[in-house]
């Protein structure tokens, strides 16, 4: 598996993610989706939403994984959240 560093509000390039990991990092509560290809992209996970100071991680099982044509667009829909995609 590998790993892609968030960078929030932008497009990374996987389009098959197998899991990720967030971190909540500005100590007030968070809320994210993942769209497909772009920020106006069809919504395939989310929203996730964390408390202050917390993390989420999930990881689906073998052969299973979400698809994001276009790529996976990290949307902070409000809050600051920094994490992982794996893909």
């Amino acid at each position: 598996m590998q790993t892609t560093t968030i960078t929030p509000d932008s497009l990374h390039t996987p389009e098959r993610v197998y899991g990720f990991c967030l971190s909540e990092d500005s100590s007030a509560a968070a809320s994210i989706t993942f769209r497909a290809g772009g920020s106006s992209g069809d919504i395939v996970v989310g929203p996730i939403n964390l408390a202050a100071d917390e993390s989420a991680a999930i990881v689906l099982p073998k052969a299973v994984f979400w698809e994001f044509p276009g790529g996976v667009y990290v949307k902070e829909e409000s809050g600051s959240i920094a994490g992982q995609l794996w893909h």
